[in-house]
C-alpha cells in the first residue's frame, strides 16, 4: 500500500478489521494483478464500504468478474 500511495501520490489508506477480513476471505482469483488493482482502486476512490462490497460474492457464484469462457460459442451463418 504505501509504494502504490506513493506513485499516485495519496496517503496510504487504512485498512479496517472488516476490509482485511474481507481481503482475508476472497479468494483471489486473479491472484497479484487483482489484489494490485484492488488496491490501486481503494486509494483512489478512498471509500471503504466501495470497496469491502467489491470482494462480496457475485450472485451467480461468478468468481471473477472478468473470466470468459474457455472457448466462445460463435454462431454459424446458415449455408446457402
Amino acid at each position: 500500500m504505501s509504494r502504490m500511495s506513493e506513485s499516485y501520490a495519496r496517503p496510504p489508506l487504512p485498512l479496517s478489521g472488516a476490509l482485511m477480513e474481507a481481503c482475508l476471505r476472497h479468494s483471489w482469483p486473479g491472484n497479484l494483478r487483482e489484489l494490485s488493482n484492488f488496491i490501486k482502486r481503494y486509494l483512489v476512490l478512498g471509500d471503504e464500504t466501495l470497496a469491502a462490497s467489491e470482494l462480496q460474492p457475485r450472485p451467480d457464484g461468478v468468481e471473477d468478474c472478468t473470466a470468459m469462457p474457455a472457448k466462445a460459442q460463435v454462431p454459424t451463418p446458415p449455408a446457402d
